[in-house]
């Protein structure tokens, strides 16, 4: 009779998990925790029990003890779990299951970033990494177009909890200079970052178009040479970017006057910053000539 309700699925979801489990213990083979495993992918799959109910709950609660026997299954058994901690609001255990699933995997389904999205739109403060996953996926997404950078953006913001680790992960990331809002994003995060380290940030922002062979857009160039011209900490020593001719020529017959030209020195590369700086304190940018 036991066969039978097994075989036909006849049997109550938690007489049935019971049974997996108890199987699974008494043998304590590899095995059977697999088939323990698979048996409750399979109800959640097929929606005759979700995650947060007790009996799928205390069956993820015991694999999860066990995911050293699970295979390639124990990242979804962690996922499930992850939903389950996230309807019943304990974002904390959510963390620290999200954090195993990352840890554990190389490749992540949709599904591990929509609960991420969740996590973290719930607990900004949750660590660094799992930040980091979300803002390089929110990225490629943007560079595929499946995403706006409005949304991309959001996904930046919420990691404000790691401020510092945000802004020198994006300096070195090579979306900075492909994706022109980033990069704007960038300029405006150093700008707001304290006095003694604007320098040696904006020495890096500008290393990091120039490394990678791309000009700067033109819009962060005016921004840029704003920021210099209305003396912003930091730009000291540092040479005003070069506008495009067209743009030049625009902005001289707004003023009614002709602009002298500037030259673009090239950035030091970083191994060389700190004698940069030490080599041009001294030095002080001669004003344009009256024309």
């Amino acid at each position: 009779m036991l066969n039978w309700r097994i075989t036909t699925g006849n049997m109550r979801v938690d007489r049935y998990l019971d049974y997996q489990c108890q199987r699974a213990r008494l043998s304590n083979s590899s095995e059977h925790w697999k088939d323990f495993g698979w048996a409750l992918l399979q109800l959640v799959k097929k929606g005759t029990v979700k995650p947060n109910d007790e009996p799928a709950f205390e069956a993820l609660l015991v694999l999860q003890k066990k995911h050293h026997e699970l295979g390639d299954m124990v990242a979804d058994i962690l996922l499930l779990l992850a939903e389950a901690y996230g309807a019943q609001k304990n974002f904390v255990e959510m963390e620290k299951r999200m954090l195993e699933v990352a840890t554990s995997s190389e490749e992540y389904p949709k599904r591990f970033f929509d609960l991420l999205d969740t996590l973290l739109g719930e607990r900004s403060e949750a660590c660094w990494e799992l930040h980091q996953l979300a803002l390089d996926h929110a990225l490629e997404e943007v560079v595929e177009g499946n995403m706006v950078w409005n949304m991309a953006e959001t996904v930046i913001i919420r990691a404000r909890k790691h401020r510092e680790q945000r802004l020198d992960y994006l300096l070195d990331h090579e979306m900075m200079v492909r994706l022109e809002p980033l990069g704007q994003y960038v300029f405006e995060s150093v700008l707001n970052l304290p006095d003694n380290k604007v320098h040696q940030a904006l020495l890096r922002w500008r290393y990091a178009y120039s490394s990678h062979g791309v000009e700067i857009p033109d819009s962060i160039k005016k921004a840029y040479n704003d920021a210099k011209e209305q003396g912003y900490t930091g730009f000291e020593s540092l040479p005003t970017i070069v506008q495009p001719e067209s743009e030049s020529r625009d902005a001289a017959d707004d003023a009614g006057e002709e602009q002298a030209p500037e030259t673009d020195e090239p950035m030091p590369e970083p191994p060389t910053i700190a004698k940069a700086e030490e080599a041009k304190a001294t030095e002080t940018t001669e004003p344009a000539p009256e024309p």
